[in-house]
């Protein structure tokens, strides 16, 4: 049966380590397709200066597209497993976990892997959660 995976990507340890995991789970299955996203948002960017904000969002994707490319890279290892990578720019002042969860239903993946900072009550409340 084959497993889709998705890996919400940031840049920080813990979404390293969900790369080590989902090698870790894909190469127990017989098939598997493993996505790699990271979305950004107008959200990262605070200024009230658009231009900024477009160049400051651009910056950011061509660091996470590097950044995928070599976890791809790193994942096309696996010969049971196929590695797609994508950088999605949200304008839509939501909280990124929206966008990770429309775009694992568009796939159909079986799992989400995201890693948290165990923000929890009134710290996550006001600094928000992926996560969550």
């Amino acid at each position: 049966m084959k497993r889709k995976f998705l890996i919400a990507y940031d840049g920080s340890e813990l979404s390293e380590k969900m790369v080590k995991e989902v090698k870790l789970q894909a190469s127990a299955v017989s098939e598997a397709e493993i996505y790699l996203l990271a979305v950004v948002g107008n959200y990262d960017v605070m200024t009230n200066y658009p231009a900024v904000a477009r160049d400051i969002e651009r910056e950011l994707a061509e660091k996470l597209q590097k950044d995928l490319h070599e976890i791809k890279t790193n994942l096309d290892t696996l010969d049971n497993a196929s590695v797609y990578a994508e950088v999605f720019i949200d304008h839509t002042h939501r909280n990124a976990g929206r966008a990770i969860v429309e775009y694992a239903s568009e796939k159909d993946v079986n799992l989400i892997l995201i890693g948290s900072h165990g923000l929890g009550g009134f710290k996550g409340t006001i600094l928000g959660s992926v996560s969550n």
